[in-house]
């Protein structure tokens, strides 16, 4: 069976001072800003639009991780998943505008992570400018939940994700596509 999901395709934080967590992340991050609008900034390390959004907010702290669905049969076939085991989802049918991406998903599993499952994310109109550190991949998120066991379940199950390693079942490493 082909992999559903393709990629972990950014992060979204909220951050209380937009400008200075910009600064941090380009300069000692190597990160470039793709985009820059309305208390939002959108960094990436490739050429994808982001990597990482930074929202502007009165706290810091982690808002959602995205992935990037392998197409549009595996996005219906995730959907479906989702409705099987009840999962209330929020949908976007045209999130070009609004979030650089084809159309997405949104929800929150059972630890309180809210997820986004998206389709095709909008390439940068140019390439990086290499820094001494070349990053080319956003690859590891690492959540910290109170049932190992059956958030490897819903996140096999559901996303398609597959178990690399364990750690005494008291940590999983998941994988997805690459």
């Amino acid at each position: 069976m082909d992999d559903l999901v393709r990629r972990m395709g950014h992060l979204t934080y909220e951050v209380e001072d937009l400008d200075r967590a910009v600064h941090e992340l380009t300069t000692t991050g190597h990160l470039a800003v793709g985009e820059i609008r309305d208390g939002e900034a959108f960094l990436r390390g490739d050429m994808h639009h982001y990597w990482l959004r930074l929202i502007s907010g009165p706290s810091n702290g982690f808002v959602r991780v995205g992935y990037e669905v392998a197409g549009p049969r595996q996005f219906e076939e995730v959907c479906s998943r989702l409705e099987d085991r009840g999962v209330a989802v929020e949908a976007c049918a045209d999130a070009i505008a609004s979030d650089r991406v084809e159309r997405w998903v949104r929800f929150v599993d059972d630890n309180g992570i809210e997820v986004e499952l998206f389709e095709h994310m909008l390439d940068a109109a140019t390439r990086m400018v290499p820094h001494r550190v070349r990053l080319s991949e956003l690859l590891h998120a690492v959540f910290l939940v109170p049932d190992v066991p059956a958030t490897v379940d819903f996140y096999g199950d559901v996303l398609g994700f597959k178990v690399s390693d364990w750690t005494e079942r008291v940590a999983a490493f998941l994988r997805c596509g690459n």
